[in-house]
């Protein structure tokens, strides 16, 4: 016979985590006198329980689909009969010849033999790999314990072993009993009789094949056998051709108190400390495993509790969190907000949560502290709230409090860095012999005097202020802000972007009326002038411009406002709000450029915009522009007239060329340099237009297609947005230099909305009391059908 096997299919499992968790408390189980996370004196008894799963498994069955091959000699004997014609002859009487035909029986035999191939299948499971473990032993490790550690040797009682029983075959002969096989077969025989046909044929096909199939048997085959806590988890029983498949072994149980000792009295040469604890489980192999990859499996104990063994003082500060005015677009919301130029204050009480024993608790140890005491890592002003006299404290100094006072105001003041600090606290007890051993929180150790505290906190720039101080349709503007007629002094009038200012604090009036006050406040839209009620909304082509500031590091050469503009539509009445996407026509690069889209690529990005400060209607103070000129090493004149980059239509980027220095240097403290004072504060022109020949299409609409189906594009087909107006908004951010403190601000960010705090009015309505969808970032209103070309065309309108 011949045969080849193959293993086609495998069944595997697997649970060898045995989720051990373990505790370490004080005696007795369920009747804990002492939190042993918070304390313990030494003498007292300490338990250990450890839980785990009864056993863990890991096991590979595979399956052999087979067969073989019986070659069967079969023969069969074919008795032959037949009849044939003979011719016979005689004399007469008379002596002729008379010739006659007669027919004769003929016999013969024949035999025939054939080999047939039997092939008979099976398959059967066997064991590939089979570990079963049992709990061994368990060990656990603290300070407190005896020897530091403990080994439990053997689960607790009432732990019953796992029962395995297993046969493991191994070989293919003994999985499976071949059939009773006779090689050679005789079928007998069989008459053919032909008759007076002639011999007759014996047939080629003579069913040998089926004549050997029914006598031959089929294979038995059983499987390896694998009992386990009494459940046949694989049959040994014998089964004809193919076996059952085996089943699934069960996970462990998780059992409780699976090991444990009690008893572990601390020594009471121990210090007091709190120390951690971590433990380790043992499982062993079981008799019965087959062809196991580890004899023992070792895993750690989660989560066994640390135990602590103690004139005591608390200190349990806390910093207020002014996370309402974080600007950040990543805030780290793990540390405490504090704002340039805003005050905070920390809290530092003497009560507070010491040890649960002997007098001690939730209580007020300020009879027991000597002294109590900040410092904070940069300049602040302590015990007020702005920047008074007298009232300074240097980075890194200790200044001690009141112990009555447990709350403390404090002002941070514009010339701190941005970034990441940690404030600490310490209080100090009576009998401290000199700033010795400290400890967190409180003083839970015998051989600590002080406990102290730290805060983490992260010192957070502004961004804010923005206003619009000059829009460049005169003479219409020109009465909004200049002072007179043909004068480039400025009025003193901007648009605001609210009535509040970076703090929420409202505006005073500033010499105006309510009236006007009430219209000095962004976004412009008809209505918005000071003069005529129906004016305000932009003409295409007219720029208008802009201010704003920040606090903070600021002042490298790499660091810009990022300002991202965004475009919507809305018909004159208001009703609706939509996205839309901005097209062009504009002479840049010597030539007329047609179609241009507002976009962050293409053509729109090879018509770069210009500004330099010096413009007079710019309105920089000078006293800006000599301060600045100074600190950044140039001259006045380079700084007024270098034309810079300050984006495209589609970004505005306010470089170093556009920024000023406007920090306030009066009455600094020693030790401060004005020059750091001065740069901490900046304020950033810039200015903005939407081109004159502009053509508004629905965001995403397919121009281009458009343009190519028609032939062309006029401007004046049908899907181009008219008779209303196109919203201007604005997303303002920062943009940091790679070696500045700090991160990136924004004007709206996942926190802190500076529009709203500054009272943006989303309700504003136009001279005809027209409401809009406005949004946050709302900044001008431009015609979509008036262009500034309507004001120097002497042949119409286009």
């Amino acid at each position: 016979f011949y045969y080849q096997g193959s293993e086609n299919t495998g069944k595997s499992g697997e649970d060898i985590d045995p989720e051990a968790t373990g505790v370490i408390k004080a005696d007795d189980m369920g009747s804990e006198k002492f939190d042993v996370e918070d304390g313990i004196p030494c003498t007292e008894d300490l338990y250990v329980s450890v839980n785990g799963k009864d056993y863990l498994y890991s096991y590979n069955f595979l399956q052999i689909i087979d067969y073989k091959e019986y070659p069967i000699n079969v023969t069969k004997t074919f008795n032959l009969s037949w009849e044939e014609q003979r011719v016979g002859s005689y004399e007469d009487e008379d002596g002729n010849t008379h010739y006659y035909t007669y027919w004769i029986t003929m016999y013969d035999t024949e035999e025939r033999e054939e080999t047939v191939d039997v092939v008979r299948d099976y398959s059967y499971w066997y064991i590939d790999r089979l570990e079963v473990y049992y709990a061994g032993q368990a060990e656990a490790w603290n300070y407190a314990l005896p020897n530091e550690g403990i080994v439990i040797g053997q689960p607790s009682s009432g732990y019953d072993v796992p029962e395995l029983d297993v046969e493991y075959l191994g070989h293919d002969s003994l999985h499976i009993k071949e059939p009773d096989i006779e090689y050679n077969m005789d079928m007998g025989s069989e008459s053919l009789s032909g008759g007076r046909n002639g011999r007759p044929s014996v047939p080629d096909n003579f069913g040998a094949r089926g004549f050997a199939e029914s006598n031959v048997g089929n294979i038995l085959a059983r499987n390896d056998s694998v009992k386990f806590n009494g459940r046949t988890v694989m049959s040994g029983d014998w089964r004809e051709i193919s076996t059952e498949e085996p089943g699934d072994i069960n996970s462990g149980r998780l059992v409780e108190k699976l090991f444990y000792v009690d008893g572990q009295t601390i020594d009471r040469n121990k210090r007091n400390g709190r120390e951690e604890s971590y433990g380790e489980v043992t499982y062993r192999l079981m008799d019965g495993s087959v062809n196991a990859l580890a004899y023992d499996i070792e895993d750690s104990i989660d989560g066994i509790n640390p135990v602590t063994i103690h004139t005591p003082v608390v200190c349990y500060a806390e910093v207020k969190d002014d996370a309402a005015y974080n600007q950040m677009l990543s805030p780290d919301t793990a540390r405490a907000s504090l704002i340039l130029g805003r005050p905070s204050h920390v809290s530092i009480p003497t009560a507070g949560q010491h040890r649960n024993i002997k007098g001690y608790g939730n209580r007020d140890y300020i009879k027991y502290t000597d002294e109590k005491q900040i410092k904070f890592p940069f300049d602040t002003y302590i015990n007020t709230t702005w920047r008074q006299a007298g009232k300074y404290v240097k980075a890194n100094t200790w200044h001690t409090v009141s112990l009555e006072q447990d709350e403390v105001d404090f002002y941070l003041p514009e010339w701190v860095d941005e970034g990441d600090y940690t404030i600490e606290f310490r209080e100090i007890a009576i009998n401290d012999p000199g700033y010795g051993y400290m400890q967190r929180d409180a003083n839970t150790s015998t051989e600590a005097y002080v406990a102290y505290d730290s805060r983490d906190v992260k010192v957070i720039g502004r961004l804010y202020g923005l206003r619009i101080s000059d829009i460049t349709d005169y003479p219409l503007w020109e009465e909004v802000f200049r002072q007179s007629e043909n004068t480039v002094k400025h009025s003193g009038n901007y648009y605001r972007s609210g009535k509040n200012d970076e703090n929420g604090k409202a505006r005073d009036l500033g010499g105006t009326t309510q009236k006007v006050f009430d219209k000095l406040v962004l976004p412009i839209m008809n209505g918005s002038h000071i003069q005529y009620r129906n004016a305000g909304a932009l003409k295409r082509g007219y720029k208008f411009r802009f201010e704003l500031e920040t606090l903070g590091n600021y002042f490298n050469d790499a660091d810009c406002i990022s300002i991202t503009p965004s475009f919507y539509y809305v018909p004159y009445d208001g009703s609706r709000r939509e996205k839309v996407d901005l097209w062009y026509n504009e002479r840049f690069n010597g030539e007329e450029n047609s179609m241009v889209k507002v976009q962050g690529a293409g053509q729109n990005r090879n018509n770069p915009k210009y500004m330099n400060l010096g413009n007079v209607y710019r309105s920089v103070p000078e006293i800006e522009i000599e301060s600045t000129s100074i600190i950044s090493r140039i001259s006045e004149r380079s700084l007024k007239e270098h034309n810079t980059l300050i984006g495209w239509l589609d970004r505005v980027i306010l470089g170093r060329w556009v920024r000023t220095y406007t920090g306030d240097v009066s009455e600094l403290p020693q030790g401060v340099e004005q020059e750091r004072a001065k740069v901490s504060k900046q304020k950033w022109y810039g200015e903005y237009y939407l081109p004159a020949e502009l053509f508004a299409a629905p965001e995403g609409y397919d121009v281009e297609k458009q343009a190519r189906e028609g032939y062309g594009l006029t401007g004046k087909e049908d899907f181009w947005k008219k008779e209303g107006y196109i919203i201007v908004g604005f997303n303002i951010r920062t943009v940091k230099d790679e070696s500045s403190e700090g991160g990136a601000l924004g004007y709206k960010g996942p926190i802190c909305n500076m529009w709203e705090i500054e009272a943006f009015n989303l309700n504003k309505k136009d001279y005809e009391g027209r409401s809009f969808p406005l949004q946050y970032g709302d900044i001008v209103f431009y015609y979509t059908d008036r262009s500034v070309k309507d004001d120097y065309s002497e042949g119409g309108t286009h």
